[in-house]
């Protein structure tokens, strides 16, 4: 889906009509570009990351500068689904940030980083209220690249370069699941196997509805991992390390049985079904931890007598 994002904002760029194969063409070339480019490893993904970083925060503070304000509805009021969803949209990615502090050179710089996350995250949903959401269609865009020809050449490469970032961001955290399946999976050659994969998988999924689909099952998933895992954290502590764990994990699968049959009932309730999915995950966790308790309860009652 990144991929055809990013042939869809290159050819607002060029003003061109990309057909089927056209399409296809430049897409792999990004995935294979961005797959060679993860044999570089971490270290270069990061010196890439902190320019593609740099390089959107000075773009957004010029939309900033130059737009006018939105004229918000009065009165201000507050949106629990808007919230909800802020919140659960940036759970997956949040969920994935121990796979990069674990390289950390201290948990001061993990916390460091964690701030920096976000202070910048919030300037970005902030200047909403200022620039569109999709800067790279903002009339002032538009009108730059109507007038000035020698402004598409930059603003080309820096598209190419946001989304080869995440193609590498989606590479290591791949490479990272994998690790915990396979014990000595990691390294170049790897990088390069899950980049070769990805984008063979673009040019075989070319149909929107079923890869939509694969896409909110996947935010479902991962959201109500998040939640499942805060949970059994705080069950560990009451009870032993195993039995949370094995009771997060059931209920997590029931979660994610949940999500599946509502996404395919109703693909459009997103938010419903993804509240639905936490919701019943929490529920069964907490019903059986509580009836585990009083059978523990009974259990030792009985044994003291």
């Amino acid at each position: 889906m990144q991929l055809k994002a990013g042939n869809l904002t290159i050819n607002h760029i060029l003003n061109i009509n990309l057909n089927e194969n056209t399409h296809l063409r430049s897409g792999t070339a990004i995935g294979l570009f961005a797959a060679l480019l993860s044999i570089g490893g971490l270290r270069f993904n990061k010196h890439l990351l902190i320019a593609s970083g740099a390089l959107l925060f000075c773009y957004m503070i010029y939309l900033f500068i130059n737009s006018n304000p939105i004229k918000l509805a009065s009165p201000f009021g507050f949106s629990f689904k808007a919230t909800g969803v802020t919140i659960l949209f940036l759970l997956p990615g949040t969920v994935n940030f121990p796979t990069f502090f674990r390289y950390s050179r201290s948990k001061a710089d993990s916390f460091l980083a964690l701030t920096l996350i976000i202070v910048l995250v919030a300037f970005m949903e902030l200047s909403s209220l200022w620039v569109k959401p999709d800067i790279l269609f903002h009339p002032i865009t538009t009108t730059i690249l109507n007038t000035q020809a020698s402004f598409k050449l930059p603003l080309l490469i820096m598209i190419i370069i946001f989304t080869t970032s995440s193609l590498l961001v989606n590479i290591y955290f791949a490479s990272a699941c994998w690790e915990s399946i396979i014990s000595n999976f990691g390294g170049a050659k790897e990088y390069a196997i899950i980049g070769l994969l990805g984008t063979a998988a673009f040019t075989f999924f070319q149909i929107i509805q079923p890869m939509q689909f694969l896409i909110d099952l996947a935010i479902y998933f991962i959201s109500t991992l998040g939640v499942i895992l805060i949970i059994t954290f705080i069950g560990s502590i009451i009870r032993s390390n195993s039995f949370a764990k094995l009771l997060g994990s059931a209920s997590w699968l029931i979660g994610c049985f949940t999500a599946t049959v509502l996404e395919y009932q109703n693909p459009n309730q997103k938010m419903q079904t993804l509240m639905t999915s936490i919701g019943i995950s929490c529920l069964f966790f907490l019903v059986a931890f509580f009836l585990e308790e009083t059978i523990w309860s009974i259990k030792r009652i009985i044994k003291k007598k």
